[in-house]
């Protein structure tokens, strides 16, 4: 069981992304949907970014970006070619998943390309 303490736990910018800047490369893009009453509906309301931070050892996170106002060229990521990006206002918490054990949840305002 996670302690109160750690359910508590906020993550900085540094944390989450080995930088200040919060940079790192998007690998995917998909619509995140609303939930109510803890099902999932048809509105899409923000979007999931698949990233990896490689100042932070590479790590792969799943960025919850807070607007649908996304650059054009991270709307086709089907390339394979991952783009730089600085995310604006990233966030993350641990919290206690459904299964018992800690998970992280991270998300940011918005998202740049950068060149």
């Amino acid at each position: 069981m996670v302690s109160k303490f750690l359910k508590r736990l906020g993550l900085t910018v540094n944390q989450i992304s080995g930088n200040a800047e919060g940079m790192g490369f998007a690998i995917s893009i998909s619509d995140g949907y609303a939930y109510e009453n803890g099902n999932k509906t048809d509105n899409i309301t923000h979007s999931r970014i698949l990233a990896v931070f490689p100042d932070n050892n590479f790590e792969q996170l799943t960025v919850k970006v807070m607007t649908l106002d996304i650059p054009d060229v991270l709307k086709d990521l089907s390339a394979g070619k991952p783009v730089k990006v600085k995310f604006i206002g990233l966030k993350g918490k641990i919290y206690q998943a459904s299964n018992g054990d800690p998970a992280v949840s991270v998300s940011a305002d918005a998202v740049e390309v950068m060149k």
